[in-house]
Order: C-alpha cells, then structure tokens, then sequence
C-alpha cells in the first residue's frame, strides 16, 4: 500500500472520530440568564430578575444551582397566573451562547410546606433572537422561534431539596440546530384532588418551577461524513503534488 494510501485512511479516520466525539456538556447558568418573564407570585413585572422582594419566588430562582425550598430565602419561582392576566406562567433563559441541546433537566416546586404550587404541564420554546417587550426590561423571544420540548413534570410534595429530577432527552432539534435562548411555558399545575392528602393544596393557576438544568453541545456544528471525505481527497491530492 503506497504512502499517498495511508494519507487518505489516516485522514479519513482522524477526521470521522471528530463526528462521533461529543463535547455536551452541562450549560453553566446564573441568575443573570434569566432575561424576561411574565412576573412571579407577587404580581409584579419586574420580579423574575431579583430587583424586589429580596428575590423571593423569582423566576432567576430557577437558574440559581439551589434546589431547597427553604434556605437563602425560598430560592424558587412560583407565579399565580390570575394574578398576571391570564398569562400561562414563562420565563425567558439566555444560555449564553448557541448549543445544539441533548438533555433538560426539570426540578418541580412544591413551595415548601404548603404544597399548592407546581408546573404539571409544560412546553419549552426556542430561537436565537430576542426583543425588548415592558419598555425595553423584558425580553422574549423573537425571530424563528420553535418548541423543541414538552411535557408533564412530576410532583414533589415533601421533598427538600428537591431530588426528583425529571431529566428529557427526546429534545426535537430547532431548524436552526444551534440555539441560544430558551422559553419555559408553564401550562398547567397539578389539581388537589377531593379525596387526596389534606397537606396537598394544588391548584391549576398556583405555578412555578425549582431548578432547570440543560446539557448540550457548544459551538458550530461538525461536518458532515460526506464532507470529511472530500476533505480526506483533497488531502491526498495534495500529498500526491508534494511528492512529484
């Protein structure tokens, strides 16, 4: 087998590993990468970034890496959407920058003791754009938007910190592959049921969300097979003029 051979297979294997190496990782969140919502329990619009109330019950709760419900000051987002017009209950998330998105992880509330606040059905949103909506405070996303997940959460009555992770892996890619800001629409929340436990309140319109964890891979995708093939040609035809 001539050297120009063993160019083109070295090439072609070096280059094909490249497409089957994930680099997902788990997307580092803060506070600050909750960029706009519809408001949280106190009916107040400005409430989801922390700016009121100490940031009790704040939508930037759920991006906080704190998963009990009764340290730092209830580091949770609960939202009545009576009290926000109707509003199903969202939160606008900054990831950072664009990811091709494997896994979400969800954590319910339960607010505490009182358990009478949850998301039970839920839709995740996403694009790479935004807008300014509330004179230019909120954000929302704009552009081509698309729902990449949706689902119903479990409940969490009692536990603290919260250990039921309800992790989603069946993520539907966005037209666009990569993404950079998310929308979480809570739709629903679990309903007390007349013969259930007394210490279960729940109601449909008392919602909100613990914790969101999202996994996924940074960057610009890799190249499709077909490409690193021709690459591995061109390769080999340059191998061939460096030896004449």
């Amino acid at each position: 087998m001539n050297r120009q051979v063993h160019v083109l297979l070295a090439a072609i294997a070096v280059l094909c590993l490249a497409t089957t190496t994930s680099n997902a990782a788990t997307i580092p969140l803060t506070e600050s990468s909750v960029i706009g919502g519809s408001g949280s329990l106190n009916d107040d619009g400005s409430l989801w970034d922390g700016t009121a109330d100490g940031g009790i019950f704040n939508g930037s709760n759920i991006t906080d890496g704190s998963k009990s419900e009764n340290e730092n000051g209830r580091q949770y987002w609960l939202v009545n959407t009576d009290g926000a017009g109707g509003d199903p209950g969202y939160l606008v998330i900054d990831l950072g920058d664009t990811y091709d998105i494997d896994q979400i992880d969800l954590y319910n509330t339960h607010n505490r003791g009182s358990n009478n606040f949850s998301t039970k059905d839920f839709r995740i949103d996403a694009s790479n754009s935004i807008s300014f909506i509330d004179a230019n405070f909120d954000m929302d996303l704009s552009g081509n938007i698309a729902t990449i997940l949706s689902g119903t959460l479990s409940e969490t009555s009692g536990e603290d910190p919260i250990s039921t992770a309800d992790s989603f892996t069946n993520i539907t890619p966005h037209p666009e592959q990569y993404v950079r800001y998310l929308k979480f629409n809570s739709l629903g929340g679990f309903t007390h049921a007349d013969d259930g436990p007394p210490e279960v309140n729940y109601k449909d319109n008392q919602r909100g969300l613990n914790e969101i964890e999202v996994s996924g891979t940074q960057g610009a995708p890799v190249p499709e097979p077909s490409t690193l093939v021709l690459v591995a040609f061109g390769l080999l035809g340059f191998t061939r003029r460096r030896g004449k």
